[in-house]
Formats: structure tokens, C-alpha cells, sequence
């Protein structure tokens, strides 16, 4: 939170009553993250690779691009700031400034407003078109903005918003534009009918690519090939050939108009959204969809790829809805906030850093979601906070993307593009938690469906609360142990105690440990299956938590080998 004090113009000195304003400020964590990549080859390698769920741990929150292996950590669903302009009118299209410092709004009465990116106020406003703006688009060289109006109008800006040229390219309304790798030419759609491939220096036409049979709602120029794609009110999905202006193939597979398309950066995948409620992705390398993705109850009037996580696409609806999805992830999305708008969602834009979400809507009003922070339940952080009313429903905290569980079985695991490229094994990993008789029971259960042996290594990490300072964890004495911080081998003597940092593995360990907290002692017994255990504390590397909770760990460290058509179970029980 950040207060601002308020002076009056003529210098007198008076102050107006102090205000609070949310601020979303990514510089300390990006600094963190530029120090903390010197020494990590994966984003395994670092300490922070896995957000710990404790309000402490806020320190060690990267920025997205910290966790390309954790897409879950960049659902924005929590609510920060609303805007809207003194003349309430809709607000068609929003977009991040190239450097990520501003927001830029474009709404029916043809007003450019821009917002402060990390305090999110007012800093300017001005008439671009005399008309309402519907789309805009910046160059990939960030020198230019591009946008078209409901007159069929393109008008050229550079980054001080002076109008440099604008002329006609349509006679029906420009529904969406979008430039070239080379920034040298620009497509744009409008509810003629039409595709237009245009010389950005002549401001020429070079080409009408006449094939849909309905209004053209969305254009996407391929991230560097010579390829356009359009899509329209026929349900076509259609690929062109800027250089020639001929078709090169068309797919079907929506029940209903196209409203919405976006590129992935990979430059293989295509989403687009629609009024029958789904979304789909398409391959460009077999031209075939690859995914259905259905959770919208009315039709989906948004669609955009995060920045940092290739998987992840967000969507808005037309009943001011927002959800999250994963490719290859199963076809529900893995987050959702109901209500977010009181209207139709009519655009979105990531900030470049990937940690905040802007949507703008029918309701007039601008709003921006962040991240939740480690810790925080995703439901209690936007209920009651929203102007609008809404709520998050449903947060999946994935590791890697994962199909959702039917109601009433345990979330499972199974190998997906994501997994393979990591891992490339036939597995299925399901963990069954159980409260039983004051006691809570964990069973993990690896299975091999493949055609051939694998080894794999894990644990069952737990955070259980202790005074650090005098707890102590029975069970280890006389087992050897290897210091993983000194990379040193011993042998146990007596309870351990957390005199300092802690990360040890311990062998030959029984199956009941006792873990005294201060408060009560903690039973954790282990099955076989669990032949070794792990001491963790992070000590002062996180200040602010790290005396309330201390981590004993059954744990897998020396590799199972699990054979084709075999499976391996391990339980850990914990009573107090």
C-alpha cells in the first residue's frame, strides 16, 4: 500500500486528507529474480522454485517468468483497482504501453485515457476519433499504434499520441488490426466482409481477401510467417496468404460465430473463442484443433495468451465472466471468476511482466487483477473487495497442468505435452488424503501403465506449526545423515534441533517420527515404502515466518524402480 498527500496548486501547503491506493509494484521481485538466475541453470535449481504457502513467503515471490514450470502461479484472480472515466461509456479495447509503465483504454466516445500501470490512476485523457474506437494494436518495433473505428477509418500514431495519418481502408466498421513481424505491412477485418493486407508506409491496400460469408470479427497475422488468420460470423477459421491474397485452407469446428482469435508466441498454436461458448486450439503444423475448452455459460467475447507461460490462455464472456486454461490440461478451465463484470468482457490485455490482468468491459468500467499471494485462498481475496460483486469459484493449484478429477475421486496425474517434455514416461500419480479418527492419512500411489521400467524420487511435503526454538524431532537417533547445505555426512545423536538452517536427508530411518512443537508432539509415521526422511527449516531466509513452522519429511530420496504394469504405494499418517 502506498499513501499519497495531497497539496493544493497555489503552493499554500494545505493537505487534503491522506489516501490509500493499492499499488502492485514488481521491482523488488524482479530484482530478487535477476540475482537469484546468476546461480540457477532450471528453475528447479532455485530456492524459490516452489511458492511455499505461508504469508512469509511473500518475500520470495517471483515475477512469472520465475516459474515457466508452474503456470498456476499466474492466475490473476485477485482483484486491485476499477476505473472508469467521468463520461461512463464502454471500454472496447485495453493495452499495456510497450514499457509496461501505462495503460492504455479506448472507449465508444473515441477517448484514449491512460492509467498509471503499478498505481492504476488517472494520468491523461484525449479524442482520438470522432467515433467509437474498436480495435488497436501496437508495432512490434513500439514506435507505432494502429487503430480502426466504427467508420472504416485506420488511424497511424506514434507513442506521444500524435495522429500522424489516418484514411479510409473499409466502409463497415474495423473490428480488429494487427501488424507483420516486419512491422512493413497490417491486416485488418471489419463487418464487410473482408480481409485487408495493407502497406503501412503508402497506407495503400494491397489486397481485399474476399471468402467469408459473414461479418470478419478477429484477424491475427502469424508472430513471423507470411500467414493471416480471420475469423468471422460463418464459424470459419480461415488461414491466408498476405503475399498472394489467396486462401490456403480453412477449418471448421465452432457451431457458432468466431469472435475472438490470438496467436501463442510458439507461432503453433491458434485459440479462438465463440458464441457457442467454446474455445479451441488449433495446430498450425497438422491444421487441426488439438483442444475443446468448454466452462462459459454465455459466449465468449475475449481470449489472450499470458506472456510468460506458453500453456496458459485467459477468456472473458459475455456475461462478465473470466476463466483460465491450461493446453493439454483437460477441457474445464482451472480457475474462474464469476461476476468480474457487471457487462459483456470486450477486451484484455497482460501486463508485459505477466502479473497483472486488465479487463475492460460493457459496464464502463476498467479493472485489474493481480496475483494471489502465497498463502492466500484465491476465494477470500475477491469476495466483497469487487465492485462488481464477483467471486472467484475454483482454483486448482497445479504444478504442472493436469486433467481435473471427477467430483468425489482424489486429483490425479498423467502424463501430458507438458509432463513428456520434461519426462518423457507412461505414468499415473494419485494421492488420496483422509481425516480419520484425529489423525490425517496420505497414501501416494505411482503407477506404470507403460511398456517399460522408470525410477523416480519423492516426498510428502508438510509445513506443520512449531516454535522453532524449542522444537526437536525424535525417531533419528544413531541413523546417518547427509547435510545437503554443508554436503556433509554424520551420524545422529540424540533428538535433531533447529539451531539454525536445516536440510537434511536421514537414512535408515523407522517408521514413526515424533516432532515436539512446543505446544504438543506430533506422531508422523511412515510406511516402508518411505525409506528415508528430510529435515527442512529456511532459518533467515525467510525472516518473517521462519520461527513458526518447521518441515519433517517422509521421503523416496534413493530411486524406486517401478516395473511395466506394477505400481508403488507409500502412507504417511499425522497425529497429534
Amino acid at each position: 500500500m502506498s499513501t499519497y498527500v495531497y497539496v493544493d496548486a497555489d503552493g499554500g501547503g494545505t493537505e487534503r486528507k491522506a489516501v490509500q491506493r493499492r499499488t502492485v509494484d514488481y521491482t523488488a521481485t524482479t530484482v530478487r529474480y535477476v540475482e537469484e538466475r546468476l546461480y540457477s541453470k532450471d528453475p528447479w535449481d532455485s530456492p524459490a522454485c516452489l511458492p511455499r504457502p505461508l504469508p512469509g513467503a511473500l518475500l520470495d515471490f517471483m515475477p512469472p517468468v520465475a516459474y515457466p514450470h508452474l503456470p498456476a502461479t499466474s492466475f490473476a484472480t485477485k482483484f486491485v483497482h476499477v476505473s472508469s472515466n467521468k463520461i461512463r461509456t464502454s471500454v472496447n479495447k485495453v493495452a499495456f504501453m510497450p514499457d509496461g509503465r501505462r495503460l492504455l483504454t479506448c472507449s465508444q466516445n473515441g477517448e484514449f485515457t491512460l492509467w498509471n500501470g503499478m498505481s492504476f490512476n488517472f494520468e491523461t485523457i484525449l479524442q482520438a476519433h470522432s467515433g467509437p474506437i474498436r480495435c488497436a494494436e501496437f508495432s512490434n518495433n513500439d514506435n507505432w499504434l494502429l487503430t480502426g473505428d466504427d467508420e472504416g477509418n485506420v488511424k497511424y500514431f506514434q507513442m506521444t499520441f500524435n495522429n500522424l495519418r489516418s484514411f479510409q481502408v473499409h466502409k463497415e466498421p474495423v473490428t480488429s488490426i494487427s501488424f507483420a513481424r516486419s512491422d512493413l505491412k497490417f491486416a485488418t477485418g471489419s463487418d464487410d466482409a473482408t480481409v485487408k493486407i495493407v502497406d503501412f508506409a503508402r497506407a495503400e491496400t494491397e489486397y481485399t481477401l474476399s471468402g467469408h460469408t459473414g461479418d470478419v470479427k478477429t484477424v491475427q497475422w502469424h508472430p513471423w510467417l507470411g500467414l493471416v488468420a480471420s475469423g468471422g460470423k460463418d464459424g470459419a477459421v480461415k488461414m491466408w496468404d498476405p503475399k498472394s491474397g489467396h486462401c490456403a485452407t480453412t477449418m471448421h469446428g465452432h457451431k457458432g460465430a468466431i469472435t475472438c482469435s490470438k496467436w501463442n508466441k510458439n507461432g503453433n498454436w491458434l485459440v479462438t473463442g465463440s458464441k457457442d461458448q467454446t474455445l479451441k486450439v488449433w495446430d498450425l503444423r497438422m491444421l487441426k484443433e488439438i483442444g475443446t475448452y468448454r466452462g462459459h455459460g454465455k459466449d465468449v467475447t475475449e481470449v489472450i495468451w499470458h506472456p510468460t507461460h506458453e500453456p496458459l490462455f485467459t477468456s472473458g464472456s459475455l456475461d462478465g465472466s473470466m476463466n483460465y486454461w491450461l493446453v493439454g490440461a483437460g477441457e474445464a478451465p482451472h480457475a474462474e471468476i464469476k461476476g468480474g463484470h457487471e457487462g459483456a468482457i470486450l477486451s484484455l490485455a497482460w501486463h508485459p511482466a505477466g502479473h497483472i490482468l486488465v479487463s475492460g468491459s460493457a459496464d464502463n468500467t476498467t479493472k485489474f487483477w493481480c496475483r494471489n499471494r502465497p498463502g492466500e485462498v484465491a476465494r477470500d481475496t475477491a469476495a466483497g473487495r469487487m465492485p462488481a460483486g464477483g467471486a472467484v469459484e475454483e482454483v486448482i493449484p497445479t504444478t504442472v497442468p493436469r486433467p481435473n478429477a471427477p467430483p468425489g475421486l482424489p486429483p490425479g496425474l498423467t502424463p501430458s505435452d507438458y509432463t513428456r517434455a520434461m519426462w518423457d514416461k507412461d505414468f499415473k500419480v494419485t494421492e488420496t488424503v483422509t481425516l480419520k479418527d484425529g489423525a490425517l492419512e496420505a497414501v501416494l500411489t505411482v503407477e506404470n501403465p507403460g511398456e517399460e521400467a522408470f525410477e523416480f524420487t519423492g516426498s510428502f511435503h508438510t509445513y506443520l506449526a512449531a516454535d522453532i526454538n524449542k522444537a526437536a524431532v525424535g525417531g533419528l537417533n544413531g541413523c546417518k545423515t547427509f547435510d545437503r547445505l554443508g554436503e556433509s555426512e554424520s551420524t545422529v545423536n540424540g533428538d535433531v534441533k533447529f539451531s539454525g538452517p536445516i536440510d537434511s536427508v536421514y537414512y535408515g530411518v523407522p517408521e514413526t517420527l515424533t516432532l515436539a512443537t512446543g505446544k504438543r508432539t506430533v506422531t508422523i509415521k511412515s510406511s516402508k515404502a518411505w525409506t528415508e526422511a528430510v529435515v527442512w527449516t529456511p532459518w533467515t531466509d525467510m525472516p518473517a515466518c521462519y520461527e513458526e513452522f518447521a518441515c519433517v519429511e517422509s521421503a523416496a530420496v534413493t530411486p524406486v524402480t517401478v516395473a511395466p504394469g506394477t505400481s508403488w504405494t507409500a502412507t504417511t499418517t499425522l497425529s497429534a
